[in-house]
C-alpha cells in the first residue's frame, strides 16, 4: 500500500503485485537478485516483472511526479522479500520527495544504499520494523547504513538484520516481537541533521547513540529506548551546548541498564519526554528529573501501570514542582483505558499550559486548575468524543468569565483572556 501526498494533491494509490507473479514463462531469470528460502515462489520472469510494474508506476504518476513530497510504503509484514524490487522504483520515480516513511519493508543493504544517495532534497526520514538483508556469518553485526546526508529528522522505530539466504526471513516478524534481533548501524556525520529517534526492543547501543550525538554536535533532539539509557551516554549529554529535548521510550519487558543514582548534570536539556509503563521506568524518570533541572516541558507518557502505582503517581510527580522552578508546559497522555484520570497535580508557580491528552477526564475538576495564579491555557484532548461530553465546565465558566472555552469534537481548550 503507497500513501502519497503533497501539500495541494491528496493522493493513495494500491499497486497489486499479484498479477505479475502468476505467470511462468522460461525466461532468464539471470537479472533477479532474490535468493533464500522464497526463491521457489518467483517467477522466472522476475527481471520482466520489475519492468512492467516500473512502467505502471510511471503511467500511474506521470502528471503527478513533481507534485509528491510526501511518501509512506507500507508493506504486509508477511509480504515476500522479493517487494523491495517494485519499492524502490517508485520511490526513485518521486525527485522531490522531502519526507519518506518506510514500514515493515525489506530492503538489500546495497539497493536500500544506492535508493539513500539519490534522495537529494529529503528532510524527514521513518523507518518502522524495517529488515535489512546483509550478507553476515552472525546476526548482530554492525552494517554501513548510508543514509541521505540531507535529512533533518531521522526517526528509526525497532529493524532487524537478516541474511538473504536465511530461514529467518520468513519470521522476521517474531523476531522482532520477542526481541532476539536488532538493527544496529554505523554512526555517520549529517551536517542537517537536528532530529534523531532511535529505539530497539533489545541490545544494549548506546554506543550507536553516543556516536551519532558526537559526530553531529548540531542536534536539538535526541530519541532512545531505555535500552540505551547509560550514565555514560548521559555523561556524554552534560557536555552538550545545543541538545534541547530528550526523549525516553520503554517497551514492555524491556531489559535496560539500572542507571547511577549520581547522574550528571543535564544543563542544556530544557524539554523531557518520558514513557511510564514499569516501575523501572519511573525510577528512571525520578533519577532524570534530578538531573535536569532546566525542564521547561515535562511530557509524561502513561501506559498500563499497576493500580496503585497509577493512582499513587502524583506521589511521584510531586518533587518536579520542587526542582523545575521554570517549568512553563505539563503533558500528560495516558494510553491506559483502565484506570479514570484522577491525578492531582502539584502546584507549579510558573505554570502556565497543561495538556491532558488520551485520557478518561470525567472526573477533571476544572475549578482546580484555577488556583494555578500563572496559568494560562489548558487542553483536554480526548480518544473519545464521549468523555469530552462528560466534562462539567459549566460551573467554571460561571466562576471565572476571564476565561474562554472552545469545543470540539475530541478536545476542549480552555485559556484565559487578558483583562
Amino acid at each position: 500500500m503507497y500513501s502519497i501526498k503533497n501539500e495541494n494533491l491528496n493522493i493513495t494509490a494500491s499497486i497489486a503485485y499479484d498479477k505479475y507473479v502468476t505467470s511462468y514463462t522460461s525466461v532468464s531469470s539471470s537479472f533477479c537478485e532474490c535468493v533464500g528460502p522464497f526463491e521457489g515462489a518467483h517467477s522466472p520472469n522476475c527481471h520482466t516483472q520489475i519492468i512492467q510494474i516500473s512502467r505502471e508506476i510511471e503511467n500511474c504518476f506521470r502528471k503527478t511526479r513533481n507534485y509528491v513530497i510526501d511518501l509512506k510504503i507500507l508493506e504486509s509484514v508477511y509480504s515476500l522479500s522479493f517487494q523491495y524490487h517494485y519499492n524502490i522504483p517508485l520511490i526513485q520515480h518521486f525527485p522531490n520527495l522531502s519526507c519518506l516513511t518506510l514500514e515493515n519493508t525489506k530492503f538489500k543493504l546495497d539497493s536500500l544504499n544506492y535508493l539513500f544517495k539519490g534522495l537529494s532534497v529529503l528532510e524527514y526520514l521513518e523507518l518502522n520494523n524495517i529488515c535489512v538483508l546483509s550478507y553476515s556469518s552472525y546476526s548482530h553485526h554492525t552494517i554501513d547504513l548510508q543514509f541521505p546526508t540531507s535529512v533533518k529528522s531521522l526517526n528509526i522505530n525497532s529493524g532487524v538484520t537478516i541474511s538473504p539466504q536465511s530461514e529467518d526471513l520468513s519470521s522476521y516478524v517474531d523476531i522482532l516481537t520477542n526481541g532476539t534481533r536488532y538493527l544496529h548501524f554505523r554512526p555517520q556525520h549529517m551536517p542537517k541533521l537536528k532530529k534523531i529517534v532511535y529505539a530497539n526492543k533489545a541490545g544494549s547501543f548506546d554506543a550507536t547513540i553516543t556516536g551519532f550525538y558526537n559526530l553531529n554536535p548540531q542536534l536539538i533532539y535526541l530519541g532512545f529506548s531505555a535500552n540505551a539509557l547509560t550514565t555514560d551516554l548521559l555523561n556524554h549529554i552534560s557536555i552538550s551546548s545545543s541538545l534541547q529535548k530528550l526523549a525516553i521510550i520503554h517497551y514492555k519487558n524491556l531489559i535496560a541498564i539500572p542507571l547511577d543514582s549520581n547522574l550528571p548534570i543535564l544543563h542544556s536539556i530544557v524539554e523531557l519526554e518520558i514513557e511510564l509503563s514499569s516501575d523501572y521506568s519511573i525510577q528512571t524518570f525520578e533519577r532524570l528529573i534530578q538531573a535536569a533541572p532546566n525542564i521547561c516541558h515535562l511530557h509524561i507518557h502513561l501506559y498500563m501501570l499497576s493500580f496503585d502505582v497509577y493512582h499513587n503517581l502524583s506521589k511521584k510527580i510531586e518533587p518536579v514542582a520542587q526542582i523545575f522552578k521554570n517549568l512553563k508546559t505539563l503533558s500528560i497522555t495516558s494510553h491506559s483505558l483502565l484506570c479514570d484520570f484522577s491525578l492531582e497535580i502539584p502546584s507549579f508557580p510558573n505554570l502556565e499550559y497543561l495538556n491532558l491528552l488520551n485520557a478518561r477526564l470525567h472526573k477533571v475538576n476544572l475549578v482546580e486548575y484555577e488556583k494555578y495564579s500563572a496559568i494560562k491555557c489548558i487542553y483536554l484532548g480526548f480518544n473519545h468524543p464521549y468523555y469530552r461530553s462528560n466534562i462539567e465546565f459549566g460551573s467554571f465558566k460561571e466562576k471565572f468569565p476571564n476565561w474562554k472555552i472552545n469545543n470540539f469534537h475530541k478536545s476542549l481548550k480552555c485559556y484565559k483572556i487578558n483583562n
